[in-house]
């Protein structure tokens, strides 16, 4: 699991990492996706839900998906510091998925190591904030110099 491979093993102040939940097959929802996200919460992982899909069909379009798959879901996004979310999400500066067999079909070792190339590159320490629309806290946290990445996605 990415959690553990990835996120727990690297233990990297800088690593900031969040999960969003699709409903994608018959069963899921917010209810499962909340349990789902306990281990991750416990794990300092943020995660989200995402019911309308909308997270998954913008991605569907940024990055090429297998077997002609537009929704993007079951994928894993390595971005760095630089990375600005407007109304598209960026383009990842690595990617793997679970969505068939092809050359970015997830390979946990290869995944942490881009993790951590991007790491590596990345130097000092840096904040990101991460916001959504509409949120109260995001002008006043502007004005102490972060930078503010839109979600449109919940909290799960």
């Amino acid at each position: 699991m990415i959690r553990d491979q990835v996120h727990l093993k690297l233990k990297d102040k800088r690593l900031a990492t969040f999960s969003v939940f699709i409903p994608m097959v018959p069963g899921d929802g917010h209810a499962s996706a909340e349990e789902s996200a306990k281990p991750m919460k416990k794990a300092g992982i943020a995660s989200y839900w995402d019911g309308g899909r909308q997270l998954g069909e913008a991605y569907g379009k940024v990055v090429e998906l297998p077997m002609g798959k537009t929704m993007a879901w079951d994928v894993y996004f390595v971005y760095g510091p630089d990375a600005v979310w407007g109304e598209t999400p960026p383009k990842p500066a690595y990617w793997m998925h679970q969505l068939g067999s092809d050359e970015r079909c997830l390979d946990p070792d290869k995944f942490r190591e881009a993790v951590e190339r991007e790491l590596r590159a990345m130097g000092p320490s840096r904040l990101a904030l991460l916001t959504r629309e509409g949120c109260t806290g995001t002008a006043e946290m502007r004005k102490c110099g972060h930078r503010a990445r839109p979600s449109r996605a919940g909290p799960v």
